[in-house]
């Protein structure tokens, strides 16, 4: 439309292929492409409507040489490579997992990856849309193309560098998710620097084949505030079986004994630290983990509900410990890294929530359980927080 593109000889800070450029003196970035490859993934982008990916100005063909076109962004300020590992998780050795700006942003990634998937033919995914394109195209998912603006101080995660993908829509998808699972892993340097959570995330994706739904339910994308509700809400739909007045051992509850027939999380040495040898009445405390129930009782009442009371009790050093949800979560995983890795596939086995505890809402968490016991309890009186 008579706009005037010029190319800068600077790339984007470790983005391939792609350089700062102006529109009539507005500053913007280039994306150097084939001229076919261009105007096919131009084309595509502009069907996709997740926020996360690239919203083109326009292409301008490069009159110096016949066969490259610049597709033409704005907002554009780096890539993951700049980020690195430092940026994406916690400090610590091993990362103790994402960090805030980590979360969002490999949350956005898998849910554009989804929202891409979800546009070809072949399985459906959680969020099937009648929209189908007509050339296959696989976004490159590599940290130097995993893009991100500045907005309000913190990175927006940015995708849309695509290429047109011959293997069908099933392969696209495994490929997404291969890729992606290999990004998240190069992030963490060589060796064990990641925790068992991470991890597992990344060989989980590697995998390829991968449902969105099943993704969500990876503790690797959950933070300390998410773990600590999952445990109450696991605790709560035992306690839901039992009188209010006259409480039935939670051993002989419906839930209870579906819990007591799996395997503990084997937090024994942890029950130690925050158990005391013996009760006001000087007669020592049975301490036991013989299944998965010993351990929810042992994390809701210790950890999760009552951890002022624990802090003073802890036995070791209570500076290791700490006096947040996100400092005593850490001190949990630390001590046994795969704990939450096995509470959520036993809880997710027994099929008691439709969906993940990632998908319930940031606030009143437990407000619709709570609802749920006094409605249903009547008799039964008021639900403990």
């Amino acid at each position: 439309r008579g706009c005037m593109l010029a190319i800068k000889d600077v790339q984007v800070p470790r983005a391939a292929e792609m350089y700062e450029a102006t529109v009539d003196g507005k500053r913007c970035v280039a994306l150097r492409k084939t001229m076919d490859g261009a105007y096919t993934m131009y084309k595509a982008l502009l069907e996709f409507t997740h926020p996360n990916i690239l919203k083109p100005v326009g292409i301008w063909e490069d009159p110096h040489c016949h066969d490259v076109a610049y597709i033409v962004f704005r907002g554009v300020d780096g890539t993951m490579a700049q980020l690195g590992g430092q940026t994406m998780f916690e400090e610590g050795n091993p990362y103790n997992g994402f960090s805030e700006h980590g979360f969002k942003m490999f949350r956005a990634i898998f849910s554009t990856i989804d929202h891409v998937n979800s546009h070809y033919a072949g399985e459906g995914t959680s969020s099937a849309r009648n929209t189908q394109l007509e050339l296959i195209m696989k976004i490159r998912l590599d940290q130097a193309n995993i893009y991100y603006k500045m907005v309000d101080g913190e990175p927006l995660v940015l995708l849309g560098n695509m290429d047109i993908y011959y293997q069908g829509a099933n392969g696209l998808k495994a490929t997404h998710w291969n890729e992606i699972g290999v990004c998240l892993n190069s992030l963490f340097g060589s060796g064990n620097q990641a925790s068992m959570e991470l991890r597992e995330l990344a060989r989980f994706l590697m995998q390829g084949t991968v449902s969105y739904d099943d993704l969500l339910w990876q503790p690797g994308l959950w933070n300390a505030n998410t773990k600590m509700e999952f445990i109450r809400e696991i605790h709560f739909m035992v306690d839901m079986d039992r009188d209010a007045n006259n409480k039935l051992p939670y051993a002989q509850t419906k839930k209870g004994c579906q819990l007591a027939k799996k395997k503990s999380l084997g937090l024994f040495d942890l029950m130690q630290e925050f158990t005391k040898p013996k009760d006001e009445n000087n007669i020592p405390r049975e301490r036991k983990e013989d299944h998965l129930l010993d351990s929810v009782l042992f994390l809701r009442n210790k950890i999760v509900a009552h951890y002022d009371d624990e802090y003073k009790a802890f036995s070791g050093q209570k500076e290791k410990i700490g006096t947040t949800k996100a400092q005593i979560e850490r001190y949990v995983q630390h001590s046994k890294g795969d704990y939450m890795i096995k509470l959520a596939r036993a809880i997710k086995e027994l099929g008691w929530f439709d969906s993940s505890p990632l998908l319930r809402g940031k606030t009143h968490y437990m407000e619709g359980f709570y609802n749920l016991r006094i409605s249903d309890g009547k008799g039964k009186g008021k639900a403990k927080r």
